[in-house]
Formats: structure tokens, sequence, C-alpha cells
């Protein structure tokens, strides 16, 4: 890492990251992967390859631009790989493309066609999502009939505004033969860099322009291919660049610290907070949490979350009078109503820039502006209370899983602070199923359960439960049985709490066994713990793992089964699983049973603490993981004469 002026060399410290969901204006090239497999060959098991990378940045005259070249080479190899052939460049109000040419070779050498800035394909916004968007993309896609064949390319973009200053990435998901950057600025001026990965090469020299910095790296590896690793903690090369000083319009950042940052949207979103609350509005409470909750309900129960990129540079939110008036916002724009109104009613009340847990987290050390989304912080009665005006199945003081445990930057008055936001518990989003399952003297049995779900997984279904079709909706149902639907028939269901935010999700079921339970000689067998299978990401191999396994959030899931059986069922004895539990860092598992007459009552739970498993701790995950395989794996046993 290294901070870089005409005077002096030292720690640098600023990134800024252009590729970011709320702001529009940058431009980056787009590997977009549809249906890449797994294929050996000489050169590459993905199926692709770059054959070289370069690009070249100058810093305008007057430190306030810069122009952007690359030139690129990809071969295909074969089919597997046909999914890294398209191209997207990305523009928007503070960029322009100035030219674009793309070139497909076939295995010969020879050109078969090629595609300049005119035979590209434009969508504006940024998916079906956007309401409307002064950005847009060009994009191809390059093909040619046999395999191998290249794809030659090259682009130039200008930038306005040094804010959309792109990362370079040294690494991608196919390897790359040689990846370069080299970037001129006149002399004297003043940015920070910082080098991320394993053999990127450095240097710097100078021509009559000014100085030239280089960073280069050769026969780059593909990124690793594993699964459910935390955001951040695979790191691919990079190098990342932040300017000491940027400007969008008239809205100027004159340093790049925390402070500074936060100091650049306060100016930025002065003058669009609400002067008076809106007309026929009336917040009420006899505590300021009550006043702060009434505020959050309004906002969510007012106004829709759309996805709106028109503003200086997609960052500066509406006037919080027009997003309540037209009744739908981004985040920025409901945040900045949020806080308007918790001011309004003598609320501290903050807005916050956050990266989201599925990004890569803040460097708390390299100050930058690469933010996805914006949500509230108030201080309320003395609490901190986090809100995010979008998420509307968030009960107040809650937060959806992607902005819990984060660090973040709250815009005070002071200028940009670094907060964190809050964690959940396991306790937070449970699971709880409570079944009846009641024996005839035939050997079937009946089923009733109440399914109950609060925190994460209630959000996730209250928005996909909606979605579904009958005969999905019967499906998802039958798989809420011990056994699933292949062990029980549905008999009747009702979903209570769908639109209620602030009550659990609750799902009653009544159902019956499809076949006898099992016996063998006189032993009638009921298994009481189907419904906890290993997960996907339970069953994760460790040989070799270098990445932590990612958890997504705490979380407990708790199973009682009651067991009664007819009076006419021949039980002289009856063994039941014994009690067991394994507890770690990361999680915990219990089980518990108990005989009480013609009664058995068995319990299991499973929590996780953590977000994720460490690899330091990848030994005892296994040994908790088998702990639960036997538990499932262990039965009620009537026993007859």
């Amino acid at each position: 890492m290294g901070y870089v002026s005409d005077e002096q060399s030292c720690a640098g410290r600023a990134a800024l990251h252009a590729l970011i969901s709320a702001t529009v204006g940058y431009v980056f090239l787009a590997l977009v992967i549809s249906g890449a497999g797994s294929l050996a060959y000489a050169e590459s098991d993905e199926g692709a390859v770059y054959d070289y990378e370069r690009w070249d940045c100058r810093i305008g005259e007057d430190g306030s631009s810069l122009t952007l070249k690359c030139s690129a080479k990809r071969t295909i190899e074969s089919a597997v790989g046909e999914g890294y052939n398209r191209l997207s460049l990305h523009v928007g109000r503070f960029s322009e493309l100035k030219s674009v040419c793309a070139r497909v070779i076939d295995a010969q050498g020879k050109q078969v066609y090629e595609r300049k800035k005119g035979d590209f394909e434009k969508a504006s916004g940024y998916d079906g999502s956007s309401l409307y968007s002064d950005d847009c993309t060009y994009f191809s896609e390059l093909k040619a009939a046999q395999f191998p064949y290249s794809i030659e390319y090259e682009y130039e973009v200008e930038h306005r505004s040094l804010f959309f200053w792109p990362d370079v990435w040294l690494q991608y998901s196919i390897p790359i033969t040689e990846a370069a950057y080299t970037l001129h600025a006149p002399r004297g001026f003043q940015f920070d860099y910082k080098m991320f990965g394993e053999n990127v090469e450095f240097s710097r020299g100078g021509n009559s322009y000014g100085d030239v910095y280089s960073w280069r790296s050769r026969n780059v590896p593909a990124l690793d291919d594993v699964d459910y690793v935390p955001a951040g903690d695979q790191e691919r090369r990079r190098v990342v660049f932040s300017p000491k000083r940027f400007a969008m319009d008239s809205y100027e950042c004159t340093d790049n610290t925390w402070k500074a940052i936060g100091d650049w949207y306060l100016d930025l979103t002065a003058e669009q907070y609400l002067s008076a609350m809106p007309e026929g509005v009336s917040i009420a409470g006899d505590s300021q949490q009550e006043i702060a909750k009434a505020c959050y309900d309004e906002v969510v129960n007012h106004t829709r979350y759309v996805a709106v990129q028109i503003g200086v540079g997609g960052w500066q939110p509406y006037a919080a009078e027009l997003t309540w008036e037209r009744g739908y916002g981004d985040c920025k724009d409901m945040s900045t109503l949020l806080v308007s109104l918790l001011r309004l009613n003598g609320i501290e009340a903050y807005p916050v820039l956050i990266r989201t847990r599925d990004r890569r987290p803040l460097d708390v050390e390299f100050p930058s502006t690469g933010f996805g989304h914006v949500i509230t912080v108030a201080v309320a009665d003395g609490d901190t209370v986090w809100m995010d005006p979008t998420c509307d199945k968030c009960e107040y003081g809650d937060l959806p899983w992607s902005d819990e445990d984060v660090e973040v930057v709250v815009v005070t008055n002071r200028g940009g602070e670094i907060w964190r936001t809050a964690a959940s518990e396991c306790d937070d989003n449970s699971t709880v199923r409570k079944s009846h399952i009641a024996i005839a003297a035939n050997g079937r049995a009946s089923l009733a359960v109440e399914y109950c779900v609060s925190g994460n997984y209630a959000r996730y279904l209250r928005d996909y439960i909606p979605g579904l079709d009958q005969d999905e909706l019967k499906r998802f149902v039958g798989r809420r049985l011990p056994g699933g639907e292949k062990r029980y028939r549905v008999l009747s269901h009702e979903i209570l709490n769908l639109e209620d935010r602030e009550a659990p999700l609750v799902i009653n079921i009544e159902g019956s066994r499809i076949k006898k339970l099992d016996k063998i000689g006189k032993k009638l067998y009921c298994s009481p713990y189907e419904f906890f299978e290993l997960s996907d990401r339970e069953e994760e191999e460790f040989d070799g793992r270098e990445y932590p396994l990612d958890l997504v959030y705490p979380d407990v899931i708790v199973d009682s089964v009651t067991v009664t059986w007819d009076e006419n069922v021949s039980a002289d004895s009856i063994a039941v699983p014994r009690a067991d539990s394994a507890v770690f860092p990361f999680g915990e598992v219990h089980t518990n049973s108990e005989i009480a007459g013609d009664t058995v009552r068995v319990s299991f739970s499973k929590a996780y603490h953590a977000y994720s498993v460490d690899t330091s701790q990848f030994v005892d995950f296994e040994t908790f993981r088998k702990k639960i395989k036997k538990i499932g794996k262990r039965n009620v046993k009537l026993i007859g004469n």
C-alpha cells in the first residue's frame, strides 16, 4: 500500500470504489457467466483464458478527470468457457464511452467479424427493478462457429469526475497470462492506492507528461472455485485508487478521510430534508422509542422501494417532500425521508452509508466511497436503533441479514464516523416446530404441526410464499413435516401473520402418514428427527479448504415432538433417544426425551451463534455435524409383548 504525491511516499488509506449499485456514471467490463461448468484441458479447467488485459489510465492535466483505455484478448477453448464471451460497458452522466471495437478471431488467426460501438446493443438502467435512470449499458455477445476462438477488443472511456475512478482487477474466475495497469498523472497530483493479493509488481517512473505508475501480474491463476465463502475472505489480485480531492458538479470532497466523505455527503443532502411534517401526518408516542417506531412505520407503510438512479452520481437523494408525495424512492430517498421525520419529532438520527454483507467488507484503515446502500440510525431513549426502511418485512429496530454486524459510515454533523451495525443472535432468527404424532392401532399415524418462524427466514418466506402457485405451495407445506412430503400427506394447512411483520410467521398443518410405521419383530419405530437433515452448506467438504464457511447469520432450530398411541397399540415397554449435547463457540446441539404414561416427548435444538465458521474450527465443526447425523438416526421404539 502506498500514498503518492509529488513530495513524498507513505502509507495510503483510501480506495475509491467505482463498481457500486448506488452510483451511476461509472464504467466496467463485465464477464457474464452463463452456465460455465468444469472440463479439464491443457490450458484451463474453466474453458477460457485471458491472453492479456492491459489498462492505460491518464489523469487530466487539471487533476479532475481521467481517460481509461483498455485492450484485451480472451481465448474461448470449449463450450464450457463460452459463458465468458459477453462484453458489457456501463456508463452514465459523468462518463462517456468514446469508442469500442471487438473482433472475433478463429483458430487459424483469421478475423471472423468485427463490432464497433454502433453495433453493440444498448440498454438503460441497471435491471428490471430500475424505475428510470440516466445510465446505460453497451453489450454484445461474441462467438464463432467452432472452438477454439479468440475475442480481441479495445475501448476508451472518459470519466469527468475522479469519483468514478475504477479499481483494476488483475484476477478473475479464469486464468490470465498477463494483466497490466499503467497510470499517467501530472506532477503534483495526489492520490492513494492499495494493492491486494500476491505477486503484483509495482514500479514508478516519469516522462514529459508527469509521473508514471505501473502494476503488473503474470500467469495469474483463476480464483479458487469454492462455495459458501464469506464476502471478502477470498481476495483477488487488484489495485484500488483514491484521489485526495474529487468533485461532482458543485459538490467537492476535499480529502479522502472518513470525516471528509461524511462532510461531502452532508453537503450533498443538506437541502433534501423536510422542513416541516407532511400535511395530515401526526406522530405520537409516550417515549422516544414509541415516537421513533411511529416514524419508521409511517415511512415503510407509506412508501415503496424502487431503484432510482438519477442524481449526482446516483448519490444525491431526491427531496424528502417529493419522496413523500409520490410514495416511492430508493434507499437514499427513503432514509432521507425517515431521518427527516425522526429529527422533526425530536429524535437524533443520521443517514448511514453501508456495504452489505454480500459485498467485500469496509476497510476501516482505507477510507472508501464504495457503498451500495443507505440506511438510518437513531438514538432513542439513549439506545441506538438501526432501521432499513427499504425492508418492508422488517419490524422496527430489526435489520435484514445483509445489513447486520458490519462496519458503516454514519454521516453525523461532525462528518463521517465509523460505527458497527447490530448483530443478530440466534434467538432472533428462530424456526420452531411443534409436532404431535398420534399412532393408531393399525400402525398408521396422523400428524398435527405448528411451524413458527421469526427473523430473517420469516422475512424471506413473506416474500417467497405469495409467489407460489397452488402446487408449489402444497409442496412447500409438505416439506415442513417430519420426513417431508414423501412420508406424510398434507390434509389441510393455514398460514398466519403473512402480512404482519411484527409477529412470527405461523403455518399450521394437519397430515397423515402415507405408509404404516416401520415394524421389525415386536418393535414399532417412530423417527422424530427427520426434520433435521444437514444442508448443502453443512455437508461442505473441508479437505484442502482455505476459506471460512459462510453461515449467513446466527439462527436456532427447535423441534419438539410429542408421540402418543392408541390404547390398543401393544407396547409393554418404550425406548426413547438418549439425551445428548455438544457445544462449540460457533454453535451447539441438544436433545432430550421423556416418557409420561402413554406419551413420549422428544426435543431437539441446533443453534449457530456466528456468521461463519473459521478454518481453525473445521475439526470441531466436523464433530458437530457428525453428532447431528447420529442423533437423526435415533428412534422412539414401542416394544410389544
